[in-house]
C-alpha cells in the first residue's frame, strides 16, 4: 500500500509538472504576440522556460513590455494613423496595435511599381 501511495504521488508530480509547463508556455505565447522585437522565437522560449516567472512575475513582465510599446515613438506614430490609409486586404486597430490580415492581397491592390517580368527572368535562369 506504501508503494502505490508513492506511485501516485509520483504521478501526480508529474501532471504538476506538466501542468507547469503549459502555463510557462502560455504565459510566453502571451509575452511573444506583445513582444515588439520577434527575433528567435524558439531561443526566447528556452529562455523564458529556463526563467520559469511565476504568474506573478510573467503578468508584470507582459504588462510592462505593453507599457513599454505604448511610450514608444514608433508605435505612437502608427497609433496616429487613420483607418482609410490602410489597405483593404488588412485590418488594424491602433488602440491596441493589433493588426490582421483578412484576406489575401490582389495584384491591383499593390500599389508598389513591380516590373513582374523581370522576376519572371530572374527566376526562370
Amino acid at each position: 500500500e506504501n508503494v502505490n501511495y508513492i506511485y501516485r504521488d509520483r504521478e501526480n508530480a508529474h501532471a504538476r509538472e506538466e501542468t507547469d509547463r503549459e502555463l510557462l508556455e502560455r504565459t510566453f505565447r502571451e509575452f511573444w504576440d506583445e513582444y515588439p522585437k520577434k527575433q528567435n522565437e524558439s531561443a526566447a522560449c528556452r529562455a523564458w522556460i529556463s526563467l520559469a516567472p511565476s504568474p506573478e512575475l510573467a503578468a508584470e513582465i507582459i504588462k510592462a513590455v505593453k507599457e513599454n510599446k505604448k511610450n514608444n515613438k514608433h508605435f505612437a506614430e502608427i497609433k496616429q494613423m487613420k483607418k482609410g490609409t490602410m489597405p483593404a486586404w488588412l485590418e488594424f486597430d491602433p488602440e491596441k496595435l493589433e493588426g490582421k490580415v483578412i484576406a489575401l492581397p490582389k495584384r491591383e491592390d499593390i500599389d508598389s511599381q513591380i516590373a513582374e517580368h523581370l522576376i519572371v527572368e530572374l527566376y526562370s535562369r
